[in-house]
């Protein structure tokens, strides 16, 4: 049975675009008061969530920050690009939005006879060393940002689709930018190709139904941070969680 990891792998050594030929699809935020809740954002703290939605200001970003953006843009390029090139891409970003929430679903794939929504995720060395002996399992977050588009999709896009029934992550590695690549895109790896959980479709429902109520109530949320996020949160001076 042919698999995505294996379709991209074909691509690793026999056509790595250069960056030149990558068209890369940013995705702009909205004025303040037009905002809405990104579904990227889905599983992460609520209060992060809102007041992000409220256009709180934030610390500009570094330059290792934007390094890090512009390579994942660039690998989900790549990825569309080789899926494109093996026919098996039936869609890229794919727009979802409801009154509250909006995103772009990164791929539909065929495969096998069957499609398949996949969300891609760009993960750094010690990351994918972590997945690979630890079962290879999805985030927490990452599961709800792909059920949450899967949800969005088979409501809000559902005359222009076919009604999909799963969501996927693929976890990719890359090297980093170097001289001896030149021009061209890094080296890729897919680390792991995984199923979201549907059994957390009604969790992933519950978490955004508690955001939307504290949003038409104008009260900032309690904070719901996992363990890592106040580390890289542009909020923590602001609050109440000690950093």
């Amino acid at each position: 049975m042919t698999t995505i990891a294996a379709i991209i792998a074909e691509f690793l050594n026999s056509d790595r675009p250069r960056f030149n030929t990558l068209t890369m699809t940013v995705h702009f935020d909205e004025e303040p008061g037009t905002r809405k809740f990104r579904v990227s954002d889905a599983g992460r703290c609520h209060l992060y969530q809102y007041w992000k939605r409220q256009g709180k200001e934030q610390p500009a970003k570094d330059s290792a920050s934007l390094k890090l953006m512009e390579m994942g843009n660039l690998t989900h390029a790549w990825l569309e690009y080789a899926l494109q090139r093996s026919g098996v891409l039936y869609s890229a970003e794919i727009p979802v939005e409801d009154d509250y929430r909006k995103g772009h679903a990164d791929a539909l794939v065929t495969c096998n006879g069957h499609v398949s929504l996949y969300d891609f995720k760009t993960i750094g060395n010690k990351q994918a060393y972590y997945m690979l002996n630890n079962g290879a399992k999805a985030k927490r977050e990452h599961q709800y940002q792909a059920l949450s588009y899967l949800a969005m999709m088979n409501v809000s896009v559902s005359p222009l689709y076919p009604n999909i029934k799963d969501a996927r992550i693929l976890y990719i590695t890359r090297e980093e930018v170097s001289a001896k690549n030149g021009d061209k895109l890094p080296p890729l790896t897919v680390i792991a190709d995984v199923a979201a959980d549907l059994d957390l479709l009604p969790a992933v429902n519950a978490d955004w139904q508690s955001l939307i109520e504290a949003w038409d109530k104008q009260q900032d949320p309690k904070p719901t941070p996992e363990k890592w996020e106040c580390r890289y949160c542009p909020y923590h001076i602001f609050c109440e969680i000690p950093f």
